[in-house]
């Protein structure tokens, strides 16, 4: 049977908009979502180019050829104002687990011709039936016997391990490898029993999609239970039952394709998904799939006419290149358009960038730095160093998530070349430097990174982000503020500006403040009316002329993250104001807006950074924890490189 999806189903419509512009005369297509249908489910056609309002029957066909043998099923079926048309097709029984090539076609309603029908548009189907053989077929066999599973119907990209279980214990595991196609057909060959452990009792032999065994309530699996006699590898086996379930319980891993879902590994990094159905007014929810499981990823509001896009869904790996992705949405009559695409993300091969001093002087200081271009963190690769003439060291190098850049201090005592290897994902990057060759001294620019204590750590990471380029000074004084009246900050601005010269400052204060201060008149002004607002952005500017030195300089003024606490937000409020009045128009300065970044809608300890939720706030509900610093650092190294 085939059931009509609507005048213009969603995938037709979508897939219609991406192809060429076609007219009524232009030769129709049709496109099947997928590759593989399975006896007993649904599948998905989609068609464009057909004449608008054209009336027609769709054809499920025996054979590969859509002019030879009868139908098996056919329906009428009419393209939309546009020409476009959408059907859902019953998968017909292929009476074997193996594919079968059939094709689908559609006939003008009615067809005219006398003798060979006339052919709209056809296309061939693979078509196959789920289910698990193995061979040799008997009641009985040894524990030495090796055999040859076939299994089809799983989902593309499922990954498959045996577990052998006995006395509630698993005894041993073997990977058998991943279905390919998209007809989820995966072949393999598995002893009876694990070698070594052949022993009486009760057996089970598990086949799920997770490397460490749990019973799957929901996701795919294989179980066989066995009886053995006796030990070793002529033990006597019994075979009992064979149960399976080939797809996972969630039907949204498994429902046909009625909307069109893209995904594109842009930019560097980070992966995109777009749900391009028409779900005006619709939550499209968005996972991942991976193996036999859904992982969501996020929500986005559909609106009218407007694609639901969500931006940096998750981020690329160095174990999974091939990445697949799912989103549905419920419409407004009930029905749920679900759609799934699929990304190729490059290797890890250059991932990671090595730098370190092609030479320096015997006994000096080397930093090694590696950076992750990817810059997503959550990594441990392996660094090993290699003196001359002397053993390889090789220790894990820790990225934690959100971290783009580790580093590696050592003292060289030892002339000659030393070789650099970093080890990740079965990949290796390398690099030398000599020691005992003078070094040549280039001058960089300085960077002053000062500021309270919410500078700590970001002064840090920044030095690590414009090594290559800069050096970054700190000059961090916790506990001080612009209002607090034991430390004259408008003094230390004019000191700092005239005894380093910095080509950059980069600021960050305004924990501690909020005290009561006197302006140039005489009046004391309490926080946090306009008044106060008002001085604190004259001294805040009065520090910016400092810094900018008459132009030679440039300002990065950031403002605070807003803090948990209430009775500090509103102080945070206040010197984030009198900061944006104070950098308003003024060449050179520039305002970088953490608190948008870190806290759009209020406080938040998580935010969601390059596709996960990282936690960024310190424990005091104040300062940002290394994890908010490196990505704090990287905003403001970013602008400072763009910066003329």
């Amino acid at each position: 049977m085939i059931r009509v999806v609507g005048a213009c189903a969603a995938l037709a419509c979508a897939v219609a908009m991406l192809l060429a512009p076609m007219t009524a005369s232009a030769q129709p297509a049709l496109a099947l979502a997928g590759a593989c249908g399975f006896a007993g489910t649904q599948f998905a056609l989609s068609g464009s180019g057909f004449a608008p309002r054209e009336r027609t029957v769709v054809e499920v066909m025996s054979t590969v050829d859509p002019l030879a043998g009868a139908p098996l099923s056919s329906t009428a079926a009419t393209a939309d104002g546009a020409g476009d048309l959408g059907v859902l097709l019953d998968v017909p029984a292929t009476g074997a687990s193996d594919r079968v090539v059939r094709s689908v076609r559609v006939r003008p309603n009615p067809d005219r011709s006398l003798g060979i029908p006339t052919l709209l548009a056809g296309a061939p189907w693979t078509t196959a039936t789920r289910g698990v053989t193995i061979a040799p077929q008997a009641a009985r066999g040894r524990g030495a016997t090796i055999e040859r599973w076939s299994m089809t119907g799983l989902l593309e990209g499922t990954r498959l391990w045996a577990h052998y279980r006995h006395g509630a214990k698993t005894v041993a595991r073997v990977a058998l490898g991943m279905a390919k196609d998209a007809c989820g057909r995966l072949r393999f060959a598995l002893r009876t029993l694990p070698r070594g452990h052949e022993r009486p009792g009760t057996w089970d032999v598990w086949l799920t999609a997770k490397s460490a065994f749990r019973v799957p309530s929901k996701g795919v699996y294989v179980r066989r239970s066995m009886k053995v006699a006796g030990s070793g590898s002529e033990a006597r086996v019994t075979f009992g039952s064979l149960r399976a379930r080939l797809v996972p319980s969630d039907p949204r891993a498994v429902a046909p394709s009625s909307a069109l879902v893209k995904a594109d590994a842009n930019p560097i990094g980070v992966i995109r998904t777009v749900f391009l159905g028409r779900a005006p007014g619709a939550a499209v929810d968005f996972f991942e799939r991976i193996d036999d499981r859904l992982k969501p990823l996020g929500r986005v509001q559909g609106t009218l006419g407007v694609p639901a896009v969500l931006e940096e869904a998750t981020t690329w790996s160095c174990s999974r290149r091939i990445r697949r992705f799912v989103a549905s949405a419920t419409l407004a009559d009930g029905t749920v358009a679900t759609g799934a695409a699929t990304v190729r993300t490059p290797s890890c091969a250059k991932r990671f960038r090595i730098r370190v001093p092609p030479r320096t002087a015997l006994n000096g200081e080397v930093v090694v730095r590696v950076i992750d271009r990817w810059g997503n963190g959550a990594i441990t690769p392996t660094l090993c160093l290699t003196p001359p003439k002397r053993e390889r060291r090789c220790e894990p190098l820790v990225f934690p998530s959100a971290v783009t850049i580790a580093t590696r201090r050592l003292r060289a005592r030892t002339r000659g070349t030393w070789h650099v290897e970093l080890r990740v994902a079965g990949r290796r990057m390398r690099t030398t430097f000599t020691v005992g060759a003078q070094a040549v001294a280039r001058p960089r620019p300085l960077v002053l990174a000062t500021g309270d204590s919410m500078m700590l750590g970001i002064e840090r990471f920044l030095a690590d982000e414009l090594a290559a380029t800069v050096r970054v000074r700190s000059d961090v004084r916790p506990g001080t503020g612009i209002s607090k009246p034991t430390r004259d900050w408008l003094a230390i601005a004019a000191g700092q500006a005239a005894d380093l010269r910095p080509r950059d400052t980069v600021m960050l204060i305004g924990a501690a403040d909020g005290y009561v201060m006197i302006t140039p008149e005489g009046l004391w002004v309490e926080c946090c009316g306009e008044p106060w607002i008002a001085e604190y952005a004259r001294r805040v500017q009065l520090m910016m002329q400092s810094y900018l030195q008459l132009g030679r300089g440039r300002v990065f003024w950031a403002t605070l993250p807003l803090p948990r606490a209430e009775e500090r937000l509103v102080v945070s409020r206040a010197v984030n104001l009198a900061v944006e009045r104070a950098g308003a128009g003024v060449p050179g300065v520039h305002v970088v807006r953490l608190d948008l970044l870190f806290s759009p809608g209020g406080f938040s300890e998580v935010m969601r950074y390059r596709g996960a939720g990282v936690v960024v706030r310190d424990e005091d509900g104040i300062h940002l924890n290394f994890r908010g610093q490196a990505i704090a650092a990287k905003l403001i190294a970013e602008l400072i490189r763009r910066a003329r």
